[in-house]
């Protein structure tokens, strides 16, 4: 009789035992979570590197592949990046104070590193939100580490490397948006965008949080001028369709039709190529970070959100007039409605297929007009300049510089 009894001899003639399951799974998860131990020392240890080389991130990345545990696969992967990161942000914070043997290969390598690891989808999006709200504190960094470097005699080398640094956080912010693009089917709420307060201890000073919050500005006006590169792109194939249907006749119609679809294909396909600006992450970031009180009263911050309104509003304006487009008895609905008429004669099934296809574009232009114009009112009435310059604190808060005028 085995050492486990009659329930382990029963399970071997049938299925696993319970006991040998429990068994066999403790004994599989005392061995993952000693490799997991084992490749976290590692990746703490290269902290303590003086270089290093893509093939120590490719050996550490092999082995947490190896590892069959999930959880255990996000945690080291968060970790490496996180390690990474750290290295960046220390090299930004340094850069000023390094002696001549800078290693300016450094943003680089390590750069190019993190682009690969933050392509990971298994990262929970609460991690990787926490890795974008870092790389614009780094980014902000270096623009206030490369304005002191200009003022330095020895300074050009360190410029052109603090240049870099901010490239590689552009491509990386840009990274981590379309991987939230990709994923944008899932539940939004999930997304959310904090920062830790260990970390906000490195960065200290208006002028980071002023650069943070541009950044995020400048964030919310990629958005809308992707929106309304997407609402031209709706014009556009609008127009190319009605001009085929007007200069359609009877035995043009069908061929013009077709040439109508293929129109509505090949926008279809420009649009999806559209991926870098996630609209869930910006507004995520732009309300939580106009309510701070430095981004709310500072005099900077409020330069750069009287900016932001004014193209808000010029964008906003434009799109009230395209609207007006497609509104009733609108010069541009008597023309589609002349247009469907002259079709009818010719064929009644092709002109029902050419209305059904260019409302649906005419909709759609309709539903993006009105979803940008909201995403507008929405950024306007959060940054709520107009009633901040009145208060009290802003005056008082900004008493000095108004003098100064």
């Amino acid at each position: 009789m085995s050492i486990y009894g009659d329930q382990l001899i029963l399970g071997s003639k049938r299925n696993p035992s319970i006991l040998e399951n429990y068994l066999d799974n403790s004994f599989l998860e005392s061995i993952l979570n000693e490799a997991s131990v084992n490749i976290e020392k590692e990746i703490n240890s290269l902290k303590d590197k003086e270089k290093i080389t893509e093939k120590d991130i490719k050996e550490i990345c092999k082995k947490i592949g190896d590892i069959e545990d999930k959880k255990a696969k996000v945690r080291l992967n968060r970790g490496l990046i996180n390690v990474m990161i750290g290295l960046l942000g220390s090299y930004v914070s340094m850069i000023i104070t390094m002696s001549g043997d800078v290693n300016f290969g450094l943003p680089i390598s390590v750069g190019s590193l993190i682009l690969s690891l933050v392509g990971s989808r298994d990262l929970d999006k609460q991690e990787i939100d926490q890795f974008y709200y870092k790389l614009m504190k780094i980014e902000a960094q270096a623009r206030k580490n490369k304005a002191k470097a200009e003022k330095l005699d020895d300074g050009d080398e360190r410029v052109k490397e603090l240049d870099k640094v901010i490239n590689i956080c552009e491509e990386l912010k840009k990274k981590r948006k379309e991987i939230l693009a990709s994923n944008s089917k899932e539940d939004l709420k999930e997304s959310t965008v904090y920062e830790s307060s260990n970390y906000l201890l490195e960065y200290k000073g208006n002028d980071i949080k002023n650069d943070i919050f541009i950044q995020v500005l400048d964030d919310v006006d990629d958005i809308c001028k992707m929106n309304m590169d997407k609402i031209s792109a709706y014009e556009d194939a609008v127009s190319k369709m009605m001009t085929l249907g007007r200069n359609s006749n009877e035995k043009s119609i069908k061929d013009n039709l077709v040439k109508a679809r293929e129109i509505g294909r090949k926008t279809g396909e420009d649009l999806n190529k559209i991926k870098s600006y996630y609209g869930p992450l910006t507004f995520n970031l732009i309300k939580s970070e106009v309510k701070k009180f430095n981004n709310k009263y500072s005099s900077v911050t409020m330069g750069e959100k009287k900016k932001l309104a004014e193209k808000l509003n010029a964008y906003k304006k434009k799109l009230i007039e395209i609207g007006k487009n497609y509104e009733e008895n609108s010069t541009l609905e008597k023309d589609w409605t002349k247009i469907l008429d002259k079709l009818e004669t010719y064929d009644v099934a092709a002109r029902k297929e050419f209305l059904d296809l260019v409302n649906s574009w005419m909709v759609g232009i309709i539903n993006e007009v009105n979803w940008t114009i909201n995403d507008i009112d929405t950024v306007l009435k959060l940054m709520n300049i107009e009633k901040t310059e009145k208060s009290i604190i802003y005056k008082v808060m900004n008493l000095k510089s108004s003098k100064n005028k």
